[in-house]
Order: structure tokens, then C-alpha cells, then sequence
């Protein structure tokens, strides 16, 4: 009985913690999560707004604060924010967050159940989308500031909002077009493609458009 109602109070802990996490981020360009926004928030006010991060790291020019599975901030189990240092000062210039907690049973992410209604909800269907790995896209909002990678399916075409859900999302500040694809960290986050990852292998291959959504029927009142 007291293992039953862990797991319900975890569950639980998740759930407003995810929607706490989508109701601070900002509308502000770039967003800001937790008050922590690229282009403007500085070490040690992320410090004061987030703690002392589990890791810190220097990876070539930049370096990275790592808070590591934080029930409070989302449930995510990988939040890292990169740092540019430039003549003495640092710029927070990135925010990937990586790994929610998945239900073991379904393995969709506890903490992010249908959110992207509340991303469209916020910033409306994504300029751009891309190929990110077999069977996901990345949702791209440029000029917000903010890219998501989203489940793709093979029945995708069919599905409503409710069936896609986000595993990764980045903050990022606009004016830097490039950023996805021009830093150290692709080499642990996989950028955008424009090409199907997946082509050449017949028993994985994506089947899909590169944009497979039906956007119609996703933002309608319906869906």
C-alpha cells in the first residue's frame, strides 16, 4: 500500500511540476524558463534561481551548467545551460533539456503529457520542421527562440495533439540563426536534419514526409 501511493504521489509530483514548467515559459523572445532567459541571464542569477549546478564543465570557449534529474524543474534528467565566455564575461546563450521521465509501461514521457497544445498554444504551428532521428521530427519556432523534438509515428498523419509528446526542448537566443548546427553541442544533441536519418536502412526506414503532421487537424478545436 505505501509503495502504491509513493508511486501516486510521484506521479502526481510530476504532473504540476510539468505544468509549472510550461506555465513559466515566457512568451518573451528569447523565452525564459524558471526567469532564466538566453542573451540575458547571467551565472551567478541562475545560480540564485536554480541552485548550484550538479555539474560545471568547459568545452572549448563555452562552459556548461548541468542540473541533473530535478523533479522541480519539469522532471527533466538532463538540463544544461551553455555559457559563452567571452573577454571575462558569460553569456547564456543555450538551454537544452534532454531525458524526461518516461512512464515504463508506454514509455511517454510522464512529465510532458500533451504538451504540445501548450506550446502551439503559446507560439502557433512551428515555422520549420526537420528530420531529427527514425520516427521524430524537430518543431522549430525561429524567430521565438525555441525548437522541441516530437514523436512521428508511422500512423502520424492520423493522430491528434494529444498523441504527440515532447522529449527534448532548446531555448536559444533568435538572432543567432546558426546555433543548432554551429557548436560543440551537436555533438551530444543531434541537430536538425534535412535529410531522412534513416533511408538506407529498409527495417528502420522513416516513411514519412519531413514534415509528417496534419496540422489542420492538430490545431483544430477538435483535436
Amino acid at each position: 500500500m505505501k509503495r502504491t501511493l509513493g508511486l501516486v504521489s510521484l506521479t502526481v509530483l510530476l504532473l504540476l511540476s510539468a505544468s509549472l514548467f510550461f506555465t513559466q515559459l515566457s512568451q518573451n523572445r528569447p523565452p525564459s524558463l524558471w526567469r532564466v532567459q538566453p542573451g540575458f541571464t547571467t551565472q551567478d542569477q541562475v545560480r540564485e534561481k536554480l541552485g548550484n549546478p550538479d555539474q560545471v564543465e568547459t568545452v572549448e570557449t563555452y562552459q556548461v551548467f548541468r542540473y541533473l534529474d530535478r523533479l522541480d524543474l519539469g522532471g527533466w534528467r538532463d538540463i544544461s545551460l551553455w555559457f559563452q565566455l567571452d573577454e571575462g564575461k558569460e553569456k547564456l546563450i543555450l538551454i537544452i533539456l534532454e531525458h524526461p521521465r518516461v512512464d515504463k509501461s508506454t514509455h511517454i514521457p510522464i512529465s510532458d503529457i500533451n504538451t504540445l497544445p501548450l506550446l502551439t498554444e503559446k507560439y502557433g504551428k512551428p515555422g520549420e520542421v526537420y528530420w531529427r532521428s527514425c520516427y521524430s521530427r524537430f518543431l522549430l519556432w525561429r524567430s521565438e527562440g525555441i525548437g522541441a523534438s516530437a514523436n512521428a509515428d508511422r500512423d502520424i498523419e492520423e493522430a491528434t495533439i494529444g498523441d504527440i509528446y515532447i522529449y527534448d526542448l532548446v531555448l536559444f537566443t533568435p538572432e543567432n540563426e546558426d546555433i543548432l548546427v554551429n557548436g560543440p553541442w551537436t555533438k551530444e544533441y543531434a541537430e536538425p536534419r534535412l535529410e531522412n536519418p534513416c533511408f538506407d536502412d529498409e527495417h528502420t526506414s522513416d516513411p514519412n514526409p519531413m514534415d509528417p503532421y496534419n496540422w489542420d487537424l492538430l490545431l483544430s478545436d477538435d483535436a
